[in-house]
């Protein structure tokens, strides 16, 4: 290949190069032309350096095209202005993501960032980079690379080493913009290696302690192991005739301890272990001034207590110092309380102390008991979350039993009557109780099934009224009753239908509690309770027919609904108090009937008067004693934060703690102020809804 024309500082070489091909004379060039441009590097021949003149108009605004072009002027194949073009082609990138078109006029904030790139383009005519990168003597050729979130690159020096002078130039670098797609660190740094050349020795940077060995592993074990190693192949490297080989001996593995104790001390007690390397005494002002340490001969920080005339070992009398906010204390701690079958607090503690003496290391030793996982599925600790606020039907007045909750109770046996010994029927007593005054209604059904609730609902509806909304648990029967109403409103006709169109026109709406959280419907649970309490006491096993168990249980409902639902009142005359008979009858069920007032000489205005006083003396009084009951919260009085979306958890069951399921959180189901009470979780066999009062959060997180 013939070039086109030559050029040289040198008087000899020129010489030597015919007239035709010389660039220009070197004899006669001229004081104004000093230097030469070739593919838009500049070199002068009279100071032998490279140098660089890029002309930018700057204008108010620009387009993608003219970024490019502009960027398309910097020609640098040895990467001398490589951290200019690194910042150009990070603009470039935010450009291809922001897709805008290529007379698209920028827009800030990349407009402004540009135009401050722009401004600082001049500054390109003062790089000055020597040709001339060899001097005579040793060469030694240095490579660095490094990366960010940003950007990877590598470059390299000539290191030119003589009698005289040791100098070093630049020879090129090379750097690469990060992909859009997000990669971590480690990552880049390799791409940063591979981009520099690959054959040679490889230094790491020593004083970055970021990442250090003892935060490289979470196995106090494996990290001995891994410096004993690294010692064996050092002492391999210096004693070539001696070898170690095989598995590690007591020796080596204690010799690495030694080392990460030394150096774990250096790096917390530096201030005290320099004051006694200097004097013998303590010093007055030093944190460890309690403890009395000293330095033993391989230079470890110890314990000076009083017992040195004990039968002890040494690292009982004298155990080594630790920090208590360091990595490699938790790690030493962790890896006794795994050895020693998972001790709790007090026992970790004490065989810690055996050895080593952490500062406030009851606080790390709870914390670390606290975070294991293995004691926490042997002793789960279950979520909680402020009380909740209480439901619109349960704090406004309303007619009784508009807003009803359900639930079931049984199975109750009861015996034919004409049969001497009898044969026995199991059945059941559906509970409704009114969300707003309490009151309670039982109802019998012969079955668990949804016919039999809906005979019961029919039943219930008849002498009670309708209800607007109904609140259960997520038993089958209420859930297919549920399905069959729903079916109705969407006018969907199926073969069999267990429901007349009178259903399809009461309008009743279903609100199911999320499965297993019997906390959430509390009020009907507490019925069931009381009703169970009551039977006991009255029947105990006593088999009775369906007439006189249905007697029985009429008579507990009259009960119920003559308990109070607001405290008796101090005022020796307030014999009155509030039941959920008065929002039925006007009167505690149980109660003596008052004496007939239609012979008084009232008029029937005044009558009637009297009794809406009556109604709304009874809603005043469920509003100032009733309600204001209801403001404490008896449990779950404070802010908790919210359970995070794929959390591992351990799920409550009525089985042994072993072998609760587990489970990663999947939904969060927050409330009307922002708190999740309610989760979905995936498992093993599917799907499922909890209460946050059935889930163990595992922890992970540390």
């Amino acid at each position: 290949m013939s070039l086109h024309k030559w050029c040289s500082n040198t008087p000899e070489i020129v010489n030597l190069i015919p007239k035709e091909e010389q660039f220009w004379d070197f004899h006669c060039q001229s004081s104004d032309q000093k230097t030469i441009k070739t593919l838009g590097i500049i070199w002068s021949p009279q100071f032998d350096y490279f140098s660089f003149k890029t002309v930018v108009n700057c204008r108010e605004s620009y387009t993608k095209r003219e970024v490019l072009s502009i960027i398309a002027r910097l020609f640098d194949p040895l990467g001398f202005l490589g951290p200019i073009l690194t910042k150009a082609k990070l603009i470039l990138q935010k450009l291809w993501v922001l897709k805008l078109d290529w007379d698209e006029p920028l827009s800030n904030p990349i407009a402004k960032e540009w135009n401050d790139f722009v401004s600082t383009l001049p500054v390109i005519q003062n790089i000055h980079v020597p040709r001339l990168v060899i001097e005579k003597g040793r060469i030694i050729i240095n490579g660095f690379a490094d990366a960010s979130t940003a950007a990877y690159g590598a470059v390299l020096y000539a290191q030119s080493i003589s009698e005289e002078d040791v100098s070093t130039r630049l020879l090129c670098s090379k750097s690469r913009v990060a992909p859009v797609k997000p990669i971590a660190i480690p990552r880049f740094e390799l791409c940063a290696i591979v981009t520099a050349p690959g054959k040679g020795f490889t230094f790491l940077d020593a004083t970055y302690t970021a990442n250090d060995l003892s935060k490289r592993s979470n196995n106090y074990i494996k990290l001995l192991h891994i410096l004993s190693y690294i010692f064996r192949f050092l002492h391999n490297s210096r004693n070539p005739s001696v070898k170690r080989s095989g598995q590690l001996d007591y020796s080596e593995v204690n010799e690495a301890e030694l080392c990460l104790i030394k150096n774990l001390q250096a790096s917390a007690f530096q201030e005290e272990i320099e004051f006694l390397a200097k004097s013998s005494c303590n010093s007055k002002k030093g944190k460890l001034f309690s403890l009395n340490p000293f330095l033993d001969g391989n230079q470890i920080l110890r314990v000076g207590r009083r017992l040195q005339n004990s039968d002890l070992t040494y690292s009982q009398r004298h155990p080594a110092i630790l920090p208590a906010d360091h990595l490699l204390t938790k790690l030493i701690m962790i890896n006794i309380h795994n050895r020693n079958f998972h001790l709790g607090p007090q026992a970790l503690l004490y065989c810690t102390r055996q050895r080593f003496w952490p500062l406030r290391g009851r606080s790390i030793a709870r914390k670390i008991v606290h975070e294991c996982v293995v004691c926490f599925k042997n002793k789960p600790i279950v979520a909680n979350q402020l009380m909740g606020s209480l439901p619109r039907e349960r704090v406004n007045p309303s007619f009784p039993f508009l807003h009803t909750g359900i639930d079931y109770c049984g199975p109750f046996f009861i015996r034919y009557k004409h049969q001497r010994k009898g044969t026995y029927q199991k059945i059941y007593v559906a509970i409704f109780v009114c969300l707003a005054s309490k009151a309670v209604h039982l109802e019998i059904a012969s079955d668990l099934t949804t016919d039999a609730f809906l005979a019961t609902l029919k039943r219930f509806v008849a002498r009670r009224g309708k209800c607007a909304t109904i609140s259960s648990d997520n038993a089958k029967n209420f859930v297919g009753a549920y399905r069959e109403l729903k079916r109705l409103h969407n006018l969907i006709k199926f073969p069999e239908e267990k429901l007349s169109s009178y259903l399809s026109s009461e309008g009743i709406s279903w609100n199911f509690m999320p499965p297993r959280a019997p906390n959430l419907g509390g009020l009907w649970e507490a019925g069931v309770k009381s009703f169970k309490f009551y039977l006991r006491r009255a029947v105990g096993n006593l088999k009775m027919t369906l007439e006189e168990f249905l007697t029985i249980i009429t008579q507990i409902e009259g009960i119920q609904n003559s308990r109070l639902i607001t405290p008796l009142s101090k005022d020796i005359d307030d014999l009155e108090v509030l039941t959920p008979g008065h929002f039925m009858i006007g009167r505690s069920i149980t109660s003596i009937s008052e004496p007939n007032l239609l012979d008084k000489t009232e008029n029937t205005l005044s009558w009637w008067q009297k009794l809406t006083k009556i109604v709304q003396h009874i809603w005043t009084k469920w509003s100032r004693d009733y309600l204001n009951n209801l403001k404490q919260r008896n449990k779950w009085q404070f802010h908790k934060d919210n359970v995070r979306l794929n959390t591992m958890i351990l799920i409550k069951d009525n089985l042994p703690v072993k072998k609760w399921s587990l489970g990663r959180i999947t939904k969060l189901v927050p409330g009307t102020d922002g708190k999740v009470r309610v989760v979905e979780i995936k498992t093993n066999k599917g799907n499922i809804k909890r209460s946050i009062g059935k889930v163990c959060v595992l922890p992970l997180d540390n």
